[in-house]
């Protein structure tokens, strides 16, 4: 479960975000929406830990990222524009790489594991400089799925993606593990139609507000665009 509450963050003079409030259940895909400059990746920032709010809480498993912000990193997955990839070396010595910051036993067996999931096997010992950005971005999928986190936090993970890459990614974010449970996932996006149908509720943010939470069975893909545009307009 991830719990937010009163999230407040600015740069300089510009507040990216507002009291921000809202909690995705176990288990739950929520898609979030909203226009450039609406706070989605800041909000995503501030939830993986990588950057910290001036007011309010983020608690993931029950677990406040404050205060206990290791645990919380150990329990949740990362993919931002960023693919926080170093581009010398290659797939699998990027995932080693991550694999020994997450204090993983045996590692060998998990990197290949989530390569495949990727359908990157050929492409293991490609250095990521020289992938296309498609590809790397199905390695950057497969840094954050290494440790088996419990939460997934995705800023935009399909673009760059072709059409196999992204329905690999939907079967990530609504797959189940082997006691048939899901991931919780996060997940920013500007294409509504593609993620509606699969996700369990839909969050829309606007001049760094959300401006709409809801359950996507509530909203057809034309219903929610023009929820969102109506919502929209009125922060701007």
């Amino acid at each position: 479960m991830v719990e937010v509450r009163n999230i407040y963050k600015s740069y300089g003079l510009t507040r990216a975000l507002r009291g921000v409030s809202f909690t995705v259940p176990h288990g739950n895909f929520m898609v979030l929406v909203g226009p450039n400059g609406s706070g989605k990746t800041t909000l995503l920032k501030v939830l993986s830990g990588l950057t910290r709010s001036e007011h309010g809480s983020v608690a993931i498993d029950g677990r406040d990222i404050r205060n206990d912000s290791s645990q919380v990193r150990r329990r949740t997955g990362v993919v931002l524009h960023q693919n926080m990839l170093y581009g010398e070396l290659t797939a699998r010595g990027n995932l080693n790489f991550y694999a020994q910051m997450y204090g993983l036993r045996n590692p060998d067996e998990r990197i290949l594991q989530v390569v495949a999931q990727m359908g990157m096997t050929a492409h293991i010992d490609q250095r990521v400089s020289s992938m296309s950005h498609g590809m790397a971005k199905r390695i950057s999928i497969a840094r954050a799925l290494l440790h088996n986190p419990d939460v997934l936090l995705l800023d935009e993970p399909e673009t760059g993606l072709d059409e196999e890459g992204i329905e690999i990614l939907k079967n990530i974010v609504i797959g189940k593990n082997e006691a048939g449970i899901r991931k919780t996932v996060l997940m920013s996006t500007h294409n509504i139609s593609q993620w509606l149908e699969i996700s369990d509720r839909v969050l829309v943010m606007a001049a760094g507000r959300v401006v709409h939470d809801g359950p996507s069975s509530m909203l057809s893909a034309a219903s929610l665009r023009k929820v969102y545009q109506e919502l929209v307009e009125v922060e701007r």
